[in-house]
C-alpha cells in the first residue's frame, strides 16, 4: 500500500456498499479476497443498524495509506463507505448524523473545502449512481456550509 500523503488529501468521496445486508468485516472480506486487496479500500464505514450498529463509525483502511475507492482520486482523498443501497432507500438518521459529524472533522483535520466533498458519482471514475439517487449531496453540502460558517 501507498502512503497517503495528509497533504495531498484534496477531497472526501462518499460511497455506499449496494447491499443492505452488509457489514465492515463482509466489505473488508470482499475487498481482500474477491479484489485481492491489502485491505478494505474505504477509510470509513457507517452502519447502517442491520448487521452493524446504526450510525457508528467504522475503520477501514488507514488514513495512513491511500485508499482504493475511487480510480483518479485515491491518492488525493479520504473515502466513506455507507452501508446500504441508498438507490432503494435513504439512509438513517443516525447514518446522516455520524456522517455529518465524520465530514466535519475530516474537513478540519484536511482542509478541504465543502465544495469537494464528493459523491462517487461525481468522480470521474464513476458510471454508477454511488451513493444512490437517494443520497441527498446537495442537502449534505448545504448543511457542511452552515456548520463552518
Amino acid at each position: 500500500m501507498d502512503i497517503l500523503d495528509s497533504n495531498s488529501v484534496e477531497y472526501i468521496v462518499i460511497h455506499h456498499s449496494n447491499r443492505f445486508f452488509d457489514s465492515p468485516l463482509f466489505i473488508r472480506m470482499r475487498h481482500k479476497f474477491l479484489r485481492g486487496w491489502d485491505d478494505t479500500g474505504y477509510h470509513y464505514m457507517i452502519g447502517n443498524g442491520i448487521l452493524c450498529g446504526d450510525g457508528i463509525v467504522y475503520e477501514g483502511r488507514s488514513t495512513d495509506y491511500v485508499g482504493a475507492h475511487s480510480y483518479g482520486y485515491n491518492n488525493k482523498s479520504i473515502g466513506v463507505c455507507l452501508i446500504g443501497n441508498y438507490d432503494r432507500a435513504k439512509p438513517t438518521y443516525r447514518q446522516y448524523r455520524a456522517l455529518l459529524a465524520l465530514l466535519e472533522s475530516l474537513q478540519l483535520k484536511y482542509t478541504v473545502p465543502v465544495v469537494n466533498v464528493l459523491s462517487h458519482n461525481e468522480t470521474s471514475s464513476c458510471e454508477k449512481t454511488c451513493p444512490g439517487k437517494l443520497f441527498p449531496i446537495k442537502r449534505l453540502r448545504q448543511i457542511l456550509q452552515m456548520l463552518i460558517e
